[in-house]
């Protein structure tokens, strides 16, 4: 190894002259490759953390965002959603005492780490952002580097990932990247998505809620979204359950609920019907329950009331009752489910 002189930039990557950064603190001079690579194993690292520590918090907010956005029992459907919001959960989800996993971890584990370098990357995972990113350009084919763009914020990165080629310029990659040094990195998992996504993928950019300063309040509904068929093309197990659902959805536009709100209820709605294939003698005792499942589970509503309902939809509140509560039994079996 070629001996470095004092006056050279420092090989970590620092910007600092060696004299005065890894020489001066008497550590060994690693290169930015090796520093991407001793981050890439505290990822992996804070992962198992989070899976050992707080496995069971884990899990409650995968089922809660699971109930929240429909994602079914199809196995492929829920192994993509885990994979993409565990991630988020572990870096943005504060569950421990108002602190999220990540900032356990960074406290446990920052007075072990040594060099300046790492400690600056471990502190700005704080804002990793979790979002969709267009593939723009293969800069080193040996080192496997491309250069992608945050499709909201416009932010470029480069990341170390085999099997990219030309014809994959223009594709996308959705995930929770992470600042390295020399190149960024997905946490856990990242999954590849075609150019035909692009229409998709604009329709959320132009979306007036989903700006790229708030993208991580949004991902993930977003990514529940295209793992999930959307409403209108969602395949009933019976067409009375397609029925309570259009109705459902019908009233509440009539109301000016928020569109967000509705899906979600659509959504678990699907979920809970495919599931438990409930004989529906009258449709609106159903919708009436889902009306109170909205206000009450998703929306924090307590203004609206089962006795209010009922008189609406000219059923018992004994009916909205009995229906609610078993869709709140769905949402607590399912929360037994583990990683």
């Amino acid at each position: 190894m070629r001996k470095i002189g004092r006056n050279e930039p420092c090989p970590c990557g620092s910007g600092l002259k060696y004299k005065k950064c890894c020489l001066k603190k008497n550590v060994i001079p690693f290169s930015p490759e090796q520093l991407d690579e001793q981050l890439i194993d505290l990822s992996t690292e804070m992962i198992e953390y989070g899976l050992k520590s707080y496995k069971d918090k884990i899990n409650e907010a995968l089922t809660k965002y699971g109930n929240m956005y429909g994602i079914g029992e199809k196995t492929e459907d829920k192994d993509h959603f885990i994979a993409l919001s565990l991630p988020w959960i572990l870096i943005h989800e504060r569950m421990i005492d108002g602190q999220t996993i990540y900032e356990q971890f960074v406290n446990e584990k920052m007075d072990t780490i040594e060099h300046d370098t790492i400690k600056k990357a471990l502190h700005n995972w704080k804002d990793a952002s979790s979002s969709f990113y267009e593939i723009v350009s293969i800069e080193n084919k040996e080192k496997n580097y491309i250069s992608i763009q945050n499709v909201l914020t416009e932010k470029e990165h480069t990341i170390q990932i085999k099997g990219i080629t030309e014809e994959n310029i223009g594709n996308f990659i959705v995930g929770t990247l992470l600042q390295a040094v020399e190149a960024d990195h997905f946490l856990y998992a990242s999954i590849g998505l075609p150019a035909e996504m692009k229409d998709w993928i604009e329709e959320q950019k132009n979306d007036k809620n989903v700006t790229g300063a708030h993208m991580n309040e949004h991902y993930i509904r977003l990514i529940a979204s295209f793992i999930q068929p959307p409403i209108e093309k969602v395949i009933w197990e019976e067409p009375i359950y397609e029925t309570v659902a259009s109705e459902f959805v019908s009233n509440m536009e009539a109301k000016g609920t928020d569109k967000e709100m509705i899906e979600k209820v659509v959504s678990f709605w699907h979920y809970y019907s495919s599931k438990r294939r409930p004989v529906i003698r009258k449709e609106a005792g159903y919708i009436a329950a889902l009306d109170y499942l909205l206000h009450q589970g998703f929306a924090k509503d307590d203004s609206v009331t089962q006795k209010g309902l009922a008189e609406t939809y000219g059923v018992s509140s004994t009916t909205i009752s009995g229906h609610f509560h078993k869709f709140v039994a769905e949402m607590e079996a399912s929360s037994e489910e583990k990683v």
